[in-house]
């Protein structure tokens, strides 16, 4: 009988012939490593056979690669984890050369040029921004947020939380909403653990400014966490207490968290603060009609 599935793949993890820099790899190659594969193969019982073996899988490669002509070619995406820690380790060059030999084999990768880009940038000869070169794509938004989940999986590097800082300025230059535009756009896609990391990381490197507090509300409010809700636009109305906005939706957290008498008190604080807040009004009335009849029928 052949190797097991599992045994298989255990072989061909201890065997398998590297590329010059872990690139995609075309049907003819996938190919010709499926056959150097089964040659290094061991024997099961006398019963292995080498051709039979890899005319099959061969045969199969063969009916996917005109089936699904990328399927092959995307099974091996480019390392960009490597990439991204080449640069955390300061190791510049050799993440630059890298991404040309990816480049090269892969022209229309986006992802792949912004993360050269941003190598550019780290080396001191890249252009200010990643927009510049994305901007002809129908999407240049979506390679931007790739580039950033890559780098969010290693923000516990010692230099982590910088080389983030920087993949936003370069897609904004120097706003200081950037992270909270980037929270957005993954909001948009409904990626919230992501949108979540981005804005961890913004009040990391710039302190708990008004618009990512807003932004974290709005994030925690829409996917109706009470608790960090609450815990966010508390800290908010702390940060910035003349703000009526932040007061507003403060009562907001507190219905979800069924705190009826301090969202009250929030919204009163709000209508002091902005006496022209009619949707506000309004809220406070409901809740103030619906905390009356409930008191009443509960006697």
């Amino acid at each position: 009988a052949p190797l097991s599935a599992l045994g298989l793949l255990q072989h061909r993890n201890r065997h398998w012939d590297k590329t010059t820099h872990t690139r995609s790899l075309t049907l003819v190659e996938a190919q010709s490593q499926v056959a150097s594969l089964a040659e290094r193969a061991p024997s099961h019982s006398g019963r292995w056979r080498l051709v039979g073996a890899t005319v099959g899988v061969a045969a199969v490669l063969g009916i996917v690669g005109t089936d699904a002509p990328d399927l092959i070619a995307k099974r091996l995406w480019l390392p960009f984890d490597e990439h991204a820690t080449l640069l955390l380790d300061g190791d510049t060059h050799r993440a630059q050369q890298r991404l040309r030999d990816a480049i090269e084999e892969r022209p229309e990768d986006e992802v792949a040029h912004g993360f050269l880009i941003l190598s550019d940038r780290v080396a001191g000869s890249g252009p200010p921004e990643l927009r510049k070169l994305l901007a002809a794509e129908p999407q240049p938004d979506e390679a931007f947020l790739e580039m950033v989940k890559v780098v969010l999986r290693l923000r516990a590097h010692p230099n982590g939380l910088w080389l983030t800082h920087e993949l936003v300025r370069m897609q904004y230059g120097e706003h200081p909403d950037g992270f909270a535009r980037t929270a957005s756009l993954y909001m948009e896609r409904k990626r919230f653990d992501d949108a979540a990391a981005a804005l961890a990381v913004g009040r990391a490197r710039l302190g708990p400014m008004p618009v990512l507090l807003r932004t974290e509300a709005r994030l925690y409010l829409s996917t109706r966490q009470a608790e960090k809700a609450v815990r966010v636009l508390e800290e908010a109305t702390r940060v910035a207490p003349r703000d009526a906005d932040f007061a507003a939706k403060l009562g907001q957290a507190y219905v979800l968290a069924n705190q009826t008498g301090a969202a009250l008190r929030a919204w009163d604080r709000a209508l002091a603060l902005d006496p022209r807040g009619h949707l506000v009004a309004a809220d406070r009335d409901t809740l103030w009609q619906t905390k009356l009849w409930g008191t009443l029928t509960a006697r």
